[in-house]
């Protein structure tokens, strides 16, 4: 007879913010040696990638990190209320850089989507192995 899983709400609930907290954690962390190093990069970015590498060497997502970015993912569009709230604080560059800021925003938004699409059909022809 195999166990199964302790899922009571309370042990789901301590899984997302034991997750959360990992994310929140590695972020700190790479952004204090970042700052010490001198390193010329974003610290979420090189958080991100130490993330991908860490998941791609153990070639599984642990429950608690999927928890939390489960968590993460169903708050996701209360972290725009942030960056909105500032644009109004700059509502006048809006207004005369319009069309420069259009543009911007349309080629990123077109050239990740190409990337996704690439990353995607890369991942589908070999399985999902990178």
């Amino acid at each position: 007879m195999t166990e199964k899983p302790d899922t009571t709400p309370a042990r789901a609930w301590f899984m997302q913010i034991a997750g959360v907290g990992f994310f929140a954690g590695l972020v700190l962390v790479v952004d204090w040696a970042v700052r010490h190093t001198g390193l010329p990069l974003p610290a979420p970015v090189v958080a991100m990638a130490l993330l991908v590498l860490g998941l791609g060497l153990q070639k599984r997502v642990p429950r608690t990190l999927d928890a939390g970015a489960g968590l993460l993912f169903r708050i996701f569009p209360l972290l725009f209320i942030p960056p909105l709230v500032a644009l109004v604080a700059v509502g006048d560059i809006l207004l005369r850089q319009w069309l420069v800021l259009l543009f911007a925003v349309t080629a990123s938004t077109f050239i990740g989507l190409a990337v996704t699409a690439l990353l995607f059909r890369a991942f589908r022809k070999t399985g999902g192995r990178a």
